[in-house]
């Protein structure tokens, strides 16, 4: 073997064993255009991004982004993007971050490149445009198109009192109302709101499930509906998380105190349906 080819053998073997990629593609584009689609037609995405992303099904561990203008093409209103000089595979996601808080969240435009249903795919530099169809989150639309599924928001969840003694199923945890809601000025989005159930439950406590969309940001919170309103009120022991909880979580902990200890979001009277 020739010392030059020797050579590049070795330093291809040491890359290796360090650990980092190694370029088994020829350098090329990932390119494309997006579009935005809402409930009255498409949607601008102008000062959004298109992101390539490693990582399995809907994480996107970023590698490179380009901002996103809105022009006019042959298919309409759209937003071209192109990442040149690319030499492997990645994912491509589109997200406009409406409200300017880092975080994807109800209200944002995002999608991502698919073939048909499924979990997003990687392009190959080369392949031919992947077009990219984003939704507003938590829509039906973006629910639906872009295949977000449910994740369980669950913790350990403590009540201030047993159940009736022989009555360890119904009493206190029956009355119990978990919630996971998207918060608009002090109250919850009906159409964003989803409720749990107490699981393993002990005589005072046990592990509660809320099943919900992921990729949003919610409110969680509890409290033992004495009156059977199904509305947190006062006289009813209570307990919120301080901080925005995302599905899928684990150990978000709630632990219920006495009246007036929690300030709990208004419950809205819009549903699902």
């Amino acid at each position: 073997m020739k010392t030059g080819k020797l050579a590049n053998v070795l330093a291809t073997l040491a890359t290796l064993l360090a650990g980092a990629p190694v370029a088994l593609a020829a350098p090329g584009s990932i390119e494309g255009h997006a579009q935005a689609t809402g409930d009255d037609g498409l949607l601008d995405l102008t000062g959004g991004f298109a992101i390539l992303c490693d990582g399995p099904g809907l994480t996107c561990k970023e590698v490179a982004r380009r901002p996103l203008t809105q022009k006019m093409s042959a298919d309409g209103p759209s937003a071209p993007y192109s990442f040149p000089n690319q030499s492997r595979a990645h994912k491509v996601r589109v997200w406009k971050d409406m409200n300017g808080n880092g975080t994807v969240d109800a209200g944002d435009l995002e999608g991502w490149y698919r073939e048909g249903a499924g979990d997003p795919v990687a392009v190959e530099p080369g392949a031919p445009p992947a077009h990219v169809t984003a939704h507003m989150v938590g829509s039906l639309a973006w629910k639906e198109t872009n295949g977000v599924g449910m994740g369980r928001i669950t913790g350990a969840i403590a009540l201030p009192a047993p159940a009736p003694d022989g009555d360890p199923d119904f009493g206190v945890a029956n009355q119990t109302r978990i919630v996971a809601c998207v918060q608009t000025k002090g109250a919850c989005d009906g159409k964003q709101t989803f409720f749990g159930w107490i699981e393993d439950f002990d005589g005072d406590g046990g592990t509660y499930v809320i099943e919900a969309p992921t990729g949003v940001a919610y409110t969680v919170f509890a409290w033992i509906d004495a009156d059977g309103d199904d509305k947190p009120g006062g006289g009813e022991a209570a307990a919120v998380i301080g901080k925005p909880v995302t599905a899928p979580a684990k150990n978000a902990g709630l632990r219920l105190r006495s009246s007036g200890a929690e300030r709990l979001p208004a419950m809205s009277d819009r549903s699902d349906d």
